[in-house]
């Protein structure tokens, strides 16, 4: 049954990031294998879909993750319109409802997929908007709960990606349009979190677009700052190749 499918998958996921550095993607695949056996066709379960989505992403099958996101989108939906939407809690626990952490953390999970490695940056748009109109504190009818900031920023940061993915693709005013939309998003993203180094490359590559190379420059050099590791690794390639 579900109830006692879903722990074993939480434990198998647990396992598999734990031993993820060692294995790679091929314990992603054996996992993916073995949840897609426990679910069955169906996919009734959230967590078992939502941790297929995850262990699909870690295996590199990202057209397969991708389908899978509307799929728990309606889920949680679902249980949502019957049963509200449980309070905020590590994602890590279980139950038989997702929360808005498991909730957001998957759905900008498919957002990112969706920009970097499907090219489907206006369905990423889509699913940050959705986000954005039941996870904020507007006053919409949507509206369902409060986001801590930094998961807010985190939905701007992603929504400002898709669009700046959109404006590669798009007519000159559109591109203007998307352009300034993701600069607004990116900005508001930074403000919110403005040690996060993924705001500031994505603030680099957007005024690099937009040909104000000074500026790039400065958020380029932040996102260098705010993660060290990059610079070491580059150094000691720099020294293997020179060694």
């Amino acid at each position: 049954s579900t109830a006692h499918e879903a722990p074993l998958c939480v434990a198998l996921v647990a396992l598999s990031r734990a031993e993820h550095a060692s294995h790679g993607t091929q314990e992603a695949d054996d996992v993916v294998l073995l949840l897609y056996g426990l679910a069955g066709l169906s996919f009734h379960s959230q967590t078992v879909t939502r941790l297929l989505i995850h262990m699909l992403h870690a295996a590199e099958a990202y057209a397969e993750a991708y389908e899978l996101v509307p799929k728990y989108i309606a889920l949680v939906h679902t249980a949502w319109t019957a049963q509200g939407v449980p309070p905020q809690r590590d994602t890590q626990g279980l139950r038989a409802v997702d929360g808005p952490s498991e909730y957001v953390d998957t759905v900008l999970l498919g957002a990112h997929i969706a920009t970097h490695y499907i090219h489907a940056p206006a369905q990423a748009h889509e699913w940050t908007d959705d986000l954005l109109l039941i996870g904020t504190t507007d006053k919409s009818p949507e509206h369902r709960f409060t986001m801590p900031t930094p998961m807010l920023a985190r939905v701007l940061r992603c929504a400002g990606e898709a669009r700046l993915a959109q404006a590669r693709a798009a007519t000159p005013s559109e591109r203007a349009t998307l352009l300034d939309d993701a600069r607004g998003f990116l900005r508001h993203a930074e403000t919110l979190d403005a040690e996060a180094s993924e705001s500031h490359y994505a603030l680099a590559c957007l005024l690099a677009a937009q040909r104000a190379t000074d500026a790039a420059l400065v958020h380029a050099r932040r996102a260098s700052d705010l993660v060290p590791a990059i610079r070491g690794a580059g150094r000691q390639a720099g020294l293997r190749q020179s060694g």
